[in-house]
């Protein structure tokens, strides 16, 4: 399944990419994701908790990065297993930074993921690009705040030491199936908005 998104961030791209460029500010702005350990040749250990109604699951394995600092672009690839729910994830994740006109900088990223077992019968590309979204808003929301309070020092952002005073010690698991009813809820809306033409 494939998922593209794109949003603005209120940031020069210098600021956004060495905030993008560290994977400890990206888990801690993430619902339910942390890293828990740093491996050789930018790969990282880590987990993403997941709760979808009663099933809670949380997905350990690793993740690659591929940085592109010429071009602002980077490429994240990882693959992780829930044992509890059998459930199995992979993912690669592309983002390109582009400057705006207004100075801010514009992300887009194409996500192309499987997911298999449990979980996978909540799967629908849809609903499954509704909660994308609205993980991206809540994501936004919380990066630019956390750029706001760690401005890059230098023109010159490195992507090979990561600050880890962002590190969440106990982050809380997703909550999909909270994502999932706000979703449903504004389905509805626009259904019955459209079918008798009222706000």
């Amino acid at each position: 399944m494939k998922i593209n998104n794109q949003f603005i961030i209120e940031h020069s791209p210098t600021i956004v990419w060495a905030g993008l460029s560290d994977i400890y500010t990206v888990a801690e702005c993430l619902p339910g994701a942390s890293v828990t350990d740093a491996l050789p040749n930018n790969r990282y250990r880590g987990h993403f908790a997941v709760k979808l109604g009663p099933l809670a699951a949380t997905f350990e394995g690793e993740l690659e990065i591929e940085h592109d600092l010429n071009a602002q672009s980077a490429t994240v690839s990882g693959k992780g297993t829930d044992t509890r729910s059998s459930s199995r994830a992979q993912a690669s994740l592309h983002y390109q930074l582009e400057p705006t006109d207004a100075g801010h900088t514009k992300v887009s990223i194409t996500t192309d993921f499987t997911l298999a077992g449990a979980l996978a019968q909540f799967g629908k590309a849809a609903v499954i690009q509704q909660v994308a979204n609205r993980i991206t808003v809540e994501f936004v929301a919380a990066f630019e705040q956390r750029l706001s309070h760690h401005r890059a020092k230098t023109d010159t952002p490195s992507v090979d030491s990561p600050s880890q005073e962002f590190v969440s010690t106990d982050p809380p698991a997703l909550n999909a199936g909270h994502l999932l009813l706000s979703v449903c809820r504004d389905l509805i809306r626009r259904w019955w908005t459209k079918l008798f033409h009222r706000p």
